[in-house]
């Protein structure tokens, strides 16, 4: 008899440890472990949360994908950062910060492709297969460095480094009419994703 009142009594008090683990919970703890420097405790609940993604709403999922992508690339974890900061982007298209994070990631996988197009002079194929990858991921990252740059004209920086591929991609039209393209992008920057 004892046992049959202890089970449902159990089962009773299960329930609130049940809800302390809501996807909205784990959101939360999620939150409190990254703005107190636990970053391998938000890692850890972030990637469940990417694997529990469809269960958020759209704007906590645009938010997880965005915080996880920034702590995979203070973590050098570039590999699980970039695609998580392309969900981004393609979610919200006028939030600027993805777009920068993309643009940089972009501006660094040129440098090997550089070092492979100037060593492949004396052969001419892989010459022009190594300046066509390079004019590929050269564009990829102007295209998310001008919509950055948009929203934040202050950055000279980043404004040299798209006239620089533009000049050395000899897309003189690109270079002339970015002033007016930054103009039109920077209408609808977005500096923070809400939830």
């Amino acid at each position: 008899m004892i046992k049959f009142l202890l089970l449902p009594l159990f089962a009773l008090l299960s329930i609130p440890c049940l809800a302390q683990h809501s996807i909205e919970d784990r959101y939360d703890d999620f939150n409190i472990a990254r703005t107190s420097n636990k970053v391998s405790t938000a890692i850890e609940i972030g990637e469940q949360l990417l694997q529990d993604s469809s269960e958020l709403s759209p704007g906590m999922r645009t938010a997880i994908y965005d915080r996880m992508a920034k702590l995979y690339e203070d973590n050098n974890q570039i590999e699980k950062a970039k695609p998580l900061y392309l969900k981004v982007s393609s979610l919200e298209p006028d939030y600027y910060v993805a777009h920068r994070a993309l643009g940089f990631i972009y501006l660094n996988e040129l440098k090997p492709i550089s070092i492979k197009v100037n060593s492949s002079k004396g052969d001419p194929a892989a010459h022009k297969t190594f300046q066509a990858q390079y004019k590929n991921v050269a564009l990829k990252a102007v295209a998310h460095l001008e919509r950055a740059v948009a929203c934040d004209p202050d950055d000279t920086q980043t404004v040299s480094y798209i006239k620089t591929i533009y000049q050395n991609l000899k897309l003189a039209e690109k270079l002339s009419t970015l002033d007016a393209r930054l103009k039109q992008l920077g209408v609808n920057c977005k500096t923070i994703i809400t939830e």
